[in-house]
């Protein structure tokens, strides 16, 4: 967990999660420091399923893939911070 969080806080943009399980673990190891992550965060998803699984936890979706595959979120996000 203080890895992770020092990983947001200091090298990480764009927290990036291919399923449910995985928005599961993320929230699951930050457990009562996910409070700490900072607010300039912004997650992206590889669908509605695994979107929804993060609103769950009020985790703010900013880029979906479509269709949902790998390939596709990576454009996703490629598309928006990119000039």
């Amino acid at each position: 967990a203080d890895t992770l969080l020092h990983l947001l806080r200091n090298r990480v943009d764009i927290v990036s999660f291919t399923s449910s399980s995985a928005v599961h673990n993320y929230v699951s190891l930050l457990a009562e420091n996910i409070s700490l992550v900072p607010e300039r965060i912004q997650y992206a998803s590889i669908g509605p399923i695994t979107s929804a699984t993060a609103q769950e936890y009020n985790l703010q979706i900013e880029y979906e893939a479509e269709p949902y595959t790998i390939d596709a979120l990576v454009e996703a996000v490629k598309a928006r911070i990119s000039p």
